[in-house]
């Protein structure tokens, strides 16, 4: 099972990606003047970097480079509704914030307020949940980074992916060596139900280390170790399931890390840390049913290449 330096990344109201390991497209300047640029970002952990691309998928900028806290092993990401990038830091033990350029923001969490942050979501006030899974809770903080809320989830437990949907319904993915599961709270924290069911062998999670809801409060599942995108709905019902091992289009090394955009399509950041240049080191983008569309990277430190990709947001300036 892969614990502790695996990721979840999700994010909802997003956009596109395309691919340069698809075709070659002609060159297309990047306007850095527009208020507003839609954008992907990768949290590509193996150096230490986030990798910012236009939403067809060219390449813009990335960081650090040079700056105060430079990421030690970069897992989570999110995007607000104003185009800012959270990143949690696992071995760092907080979240740093950035403005869509990769200028420094804030830091959230270096009181000692976390421990082992991994993924990160937002609601749509842009308060920030945190999968804390070195402690078992999801920590919620206000756009300032001032800490709202704790919900314990367990001590014992290891909380890796959270998500929020419409109506502030909080899903958290826990991946542990007793619990492999899915976990609803409603929008004050309480619990309200867990799932899968342990009697339905096909969809029985086998490390869960990324969690994202659709427009339509549906819930997919990077399910890590059984090498699967798994979908749901939001009472638990069984939708879909895609993927298998292997380095195929529709198949993974190590789903990883998982987004859902306005239109949503499904995209996975497919790596494993423990097999280096030998991983798939990439994101593959499918629609809702599991239908692929493309991928997009290779192993390697390049502008479009990652080395262990573990978070991806998308931002459509919505």
């Amino acid at each position: 099972m892969l614990r502790k330096i695996i990721i979840v990344l999700l994010t909802t109201g997003l956009f596109a990606i395309a691919s340069s390991a698809f075709s070659e497209p002609a060159p297309m300047p990047y306007n850095s003047s527009s208020t507003c640029t839609p954008a992907i970002y990768v949290a590509d952990a193996g150096d230490k970097r986030i990798l910012k691309f236009t939403a067809e998928g060219y390449f813009v900028k990335q960081w650090p480079i040079n700056v105060e806290q430079p990421f030690i092993y970069s897992v989570g990401i999110v995007v607000d509704s104003k185009g800012n990038v959270s990143v949690s830091d696992f071995s760092n033990n907080h979240v740093q914030e950035f403005d869509a350029n990769g200028k420094p923001l804030k830091t959230i969490g270096d009181d000692g307020q976390l421990n082992d942050p991994i993924g990160l979501t937002i609601d749509s006030e842009d308060n920030i949940y945190v999968a804390n899974s070195g402690n078992g809770s999801i920590k919620e903080f206000d756009s300032n980074g001032k800490l709202i809320r704790t919900i314990d989830i367990g001590l014992y437990s290891t909380p890796t992916g959270v998500a929020v949907d419409s109506s502030g319904n909080i899903y958290v993915s826990e991946a542990d060596a007793d619990n492999n599961l899915i976990l609803k709270f409603d929008s004050n924290g309480k619990f309200i139900m867990k799932w899968p069911d342990p009697s339905i062998g096909y969809i029985q999670l086998n490390s869960p280390e990324a969690i994202a809801v659709d427009s339509k409060d549906n819930v997919f599942v990077a399910d890590t170790g059984n090498y699967r995108i798994v979908k749901f709905n939001s009472k638990g019902g069984f939708l879909a399931k895609w993927g298998s091992y292997g380095s195929g289009d529709g198949q993974f090394n190590g789903p990883i890390g998982i987004a859902v955009d306005s239109k949503d399509n499904v995209y996975v950041a497919d790596d494993n840390p423990f097999e280096n240049e030998n991983g798939n080191h990439r994101i593959q983008e499918f629609d809702s049913n599991g239908k692929f569309i493309k991928k997009w990277g290779t192993y390697g430190s390049g502008n479009d290449q990652f080395k262990n990709p573990r978070g991806i947001a998308v931002y459509s300036c919505q």
